[in-house]
């Protein structure tokens, strides 16, 4: 359950002092089952009356007012959310849904409405054509169908980060043959509406802390999906961008019929267009391996976090302090997690706690010739295992001893980093 903390801001300059009318923001993210909201907060410049409210499909919407002229607009969120989604999910699909075509209680389609009609015009039924070639048959598994035309979005569409604003619609992607990652959700929700099915577009933020995933810059950012309604599982989030499905990556903010609904800030002034010198848009999510801190700003102090007994020192490179044992000793910043004289991860083998230095775990190498078993338990674990679990125990069961002589199983690279020898010692060879 990783806790993500993340900064967007929205910078506006203007070549003069500028009225400013409303400004319409979709900023807090959806709570769902998968998404719990633990903070949220929003600073503009200059000062606003903000007005809440929900929309026809729920989202949460801000109407800022402004009373001053100013050549400067800065609208600032901070959101603490805490993703429960797993990783591989289980669709509980009603027994009338799970092959395709089937059809939507009366029910269901009346309340679905728009949201199973096509959006943009397609006189031709090239779209219809288009999609077409991911009906392997009729009748087919529903789920398998649409991982298929999302799967086949991504392989015949080459992503591409543009800039520019709007969307491109289904046909200019498919003529382009490239797009984001909004123009990857319009094509796809188009192309299903077609096939029959109800679908929302979602906008939001991609939560990628590998680095691996497209539509991210960085360990995330703003991101377009879309959600197809299938009987009995509800709403299943398919992201076309990256052939995923499920929301254990995904952080929606708004959903809606059309892409166009969805913009994180919409407003006007009063002007003319050459007023508007740029437009800069900064996402800063960040993972926190434990509750999110707050570090004070100032380097000079010792700055408490949100949570009860955690301190964090911005002047030094060393972890935060966790009721008071800190990563002193042999090593610092990454290496305090599994060395130092008080760890983050504490290691175990065979049963013994087998505290680490810097040299003797940070930077060995050697090779698990020798292992059995090896478990990585993360988050907090019993004291049994030693003190020093605040984040985890890496619990290593070695094989039986054996009475022959086995040293040329280990490479030189391990037979130098001293791991299984106490020192005097000398390699046996056989």
């Amino acid at each position: 359950m990783p806790t993500i903390t993340i900064a967007h801001t929205t910078i506006y300059r203007y070549r003069m002092a500028v009225i400013l009318g409303p400004h319409r923001l979709m900023l807090r993210p959806r709570e769902t089952r998968d998404l719990t909201l633990t903070t949220f907060d929003l600073e503009i410049a200059p000062t606003a009356r903000i007005d809440w409210s929900h929309d026809v499909a729920g989202n949460a919407i801000a109407i800022a007012n402004f009373d001053v002229t100013t050549d400067t607009l800065s609208i600032r969120s901070h959101t603490t959310v805490v993703l429960e989604a797993p990783d591989w999910p289980v669709f509980p699909i009603a027994g009338s849904a799970t092959s395709y075509p089937f059809l939507y209680s009366a029910e269901d389609w009346t309340d679905l409405g728009a949201l199973a009609a096509p959006q943009y015009q397609d006189d031709t039924g090239r779209l219809s054509n288009w999609v077409e070639q991911f009906v392997m048959r009729r009748p087919t598994d529903t789920l398998s169908l649409l991982k298929d035309v999302s799967n086949g979005t991504t392989a015949q569409i080459k992503y591409e980060i543009r800039e520019s604003e709007g969307t491109q619609g289904p046909l200019e992607t498919l003529d382009r043959g490239y797009g984001s990652c909004r123009d990857f959700a319009v094509l796809y929700a188009e192309a299903i509406r077609t096939l029959g099915f109800g679908a929302r577009l979602v906008s939001g933020y991609l939560y990628d802390p590998s680095d691996d995933r497209l539509g991210a810059a960085g360990s995330s950012s703003t991101h377009a999906w879309v959600e197809v309604f299938v009987p009995g599982a509800g709403r299943i989030p398919f992201d076309p961008t990256n052939r995923s499905v499920g929301s254990a990556n995904l952080i929606p903010v708004a959903v809606a019929r059309n892409i166009s609904q969805v913009a994180p800030v919409a407003g006007s002034y009063h002007g003319e267009d050459t007023d508007l010198l740029a437009m800069e848009v900064v996402d800063r999510p960040i993972m926190s391996i434990f509750p999110a801190f707050r570090i004070s700003s100032s380097a000079a102090t010792l700055s408490e976090s949100s949570i009860p007994n955690v301190y964090y020192d911005p002047t030094s490179f060393r972890l935060p302090t966790i009721r008071g044992i800190d990563p002193t000793a042999g090593a610092v910043v990454g290496g305090a997690i599994t060395a130092g004289a008080q760890a983050r991860v504490n290691v175990i083998v065979d049963g013994v706690t087998r505290p680490q230095l810097a040299s003797g775990i940070v930077s060995a190498a050697f090779g698990l010739w020798d292992t059995q078993q090896l478990e990585v338990a993360r988050g907090p674990q019993t004291t049994l295992g030693g003190r020093n679990s605040l984040s985890g125990n890496i619990r290593i069961q070695t094989n039986d001893p054996v009475y022959i002589r086995s040293a040329s199983k280990l490479t030189a690279v391990a037979q130098t980093a001293g791991w299984f020898l106490a020192p005097g010692n000398s390699w046996m060879t056989d």
